[in-house]
């Protein structure tokens, strides 16, 4: 039994590890996708299928392709179970947990464009120099068009009025931090507000508050917003609300057996144990408690909400 154990933790680190692996500039294996089951008469019977990645994996839990799904940020994971935004139709989600981690999206203009307000980006008629994510269906970029279809506008419109768009592959891209220090970009959208927000307001950036119609869309579609406070970021002038991409909901699908959920959480709790989760140990309250790191926006699944109640964990939400 033994033997096999350590056969399985073998493939399952190297994946991790090939993950991780840069060629160049780039990480072309990001995420992971396991199928467990057994392997029986020369075939593999997969029981219990797991990924990480991008919002793509909301629908395919959404229709049973996968069991279990870490995915970012659980707005979105909200937005697929109401059926709005980018979700036509309700999907049937539950999730045994939210990972905390606090972000929020964004919005900063450069101060000599005049532009002090997300009504007035949408509306400014001067060629624009704005740094995005590169991938469409980041969930950032899904946000920039539930805000500005609330403005009458979208991105590729301000393209068209002669603008560009410096596409960065994180937050802290290199190219977009170079662009910010030289003044060679008028603004960044983008998750992760307090990692590049610093260095925008140390070069005469101005982050935009969400509020008005772009608030009036956020809140019609259910997605959170969140108070950024100095405290977060000291440079910043005064508190303002920014949009929440906080939480990397743990989702499966509300087909999925008690038992099954159940033991997802038995072995997320001893995960937690043995491994930081962003560089700290966590505890499994902070999973289900509904705080602004980790908001549940989706239901628990019974298995999980047996699991917590058991621990005594439940009463701890806020």
């Amino acid at each position: 039994m033994e033997g096999f154990a350590n056969r399985t933790e073998l493939i399952v680190r190297t994946a991790l590890a090939l993950s991780q692996q840069r060629v160049g500039d780039e990480r072309p294996w990001r995420e992971v996708h396991l199928s467990l089951g057994l392997a029986a008469g020369g075939h593999f019977v997969p029981g219990v299928k797991l990924a990480n990645g991008g919002p793509d994996l909301i629908a395919a839990v959404g229709a049973g392709e996968l069991d279990l799904a870490e995915v970012n940020p659980a707005a979105l994971v909200g937005l697929a179970v109401r059926g709005t935004g980018p979700f036509a139709a309700p999907l049937p989600l539950r999730v045994i947990g939210v990972l905390p981690a606090w972000d929020g999206m964004g919005f900063a203009v450069a101060e000599r464009t005049g532009i002090t307000s997300l009504d007035e980006l949408a509306a400014h008629r001067q060629p624009l120099r704005l740094s995005v994510r590169e991938t469409a269906s980041h969930s950032s970029r899904l946000l920039i068009n539930e805000v500005f279809a609330a403005l009458g506008t979208r991105l590729e419109d301000i393209v068209g009025r002669g603008g560009s768009l410096q596409m960065a592959e994180m937050p802290v891209d290199p190219i977009r931090l170079a662009a910010i220090r030289d003044e060679s970009i008028d603004g960044v959208m983008d998750e992760g507000a307090t990692r590049w927000g610093a260095l925008a307001l140390e070069h005469g950036m101005r982050l935009l508050s969400v509020d008005g119609e772009a608030r009036k869309r956020l809140d019609s579609i259910g997605w959170p917003v969140l108070t950024l406070p100095q405290s977060r970021l000291p440079r910043l002038p005064e508190p303002i609300t920014v949009a929440s991409l906080s939480g990397y909901p743990l989702v499966t699908h509300d087909s999925l057996s008690e038992d099954t959920a159940y033991r997802m959480c038995l072995a997320l709790e001893r995960t937690l144990e043995e491994l930081p989760w962003q560089g700290a140990r966590i505890d499994m309250r902070r999973l289900c408690s509904n705080t602004d790191e980790a908001p549940l926006t989706a239901p628990l699944h019974p298995g999980a909400e047996r699991f917590y109640s058991e621990r005594g964990l439940l009463g701890f939400r806020t």
